[in-house]
């Protein structure tokens, strides 16, 4: 089964509630494929990822275990999902937070203390989705929190 060397590649700015879908195509065995990914982002629960191909689903999962990968079986193949987080947190820590955190939990060194002050204030901006069909990328997607 041979897949095109040049995976599709897209943006996906999910929305509470609400599934969100993007597409691009690839190529599988002889011929090109449509190639999907949803993000259903829940209000205050897990996100379900959806991997679609001509408009079949074909695999399905929760944020938390397409951190470590999905898969399903697809035209006698195994096709994967990742979606790697994407994290973003402060560089520099103001010397009142790290006093406070330091004030709270006294057994913290400055260092450590600075370092939990970075972990509560680090938030997830994004992940980073990745499919593929026996080991040859299908695609690629971007996926944006707002």
């Amino acid at each position: 089964m041979a897949v095109s060397a040049e995976p599709a590649s897209f943006t996906i700015l999910p929305k509470a509630g609400k599934t969100i879908c993007q597409s691009g195509s690839s190529q599988i065995g002889e011929a090109a494929a449509k190639v999907e990914l949803c993000v259903a982002q829940g209000n205050f629960s897990h996100d379900t990822y959806l991997v679609k191909i001509d408009g079949k689903l074909v695999v399905k999962g929760i944020d938390d275990d397409t951190t470590k990968g999905v898969s399903a079986a697809y035209q006698g193949g195994n096709l994967n999902l990742v979606c790697t987080p994407q994290n973003e947190g402060p560089t520099e820590v103001a010397p009142e937070r790290i006093a406070s955190m330091q004030q709270n939990m006294p057994q913290l060194t400055e260092e450590q203390a600075k370092s939990m002050v970075i972990m509560m204030q680090t938030v997830e901006v994004g992940r980073l989705c990745k499919a593929s069909l026996n080991d040859q990328a299908l695609f690629s997607a971007q996926v944006t929190f707002q």
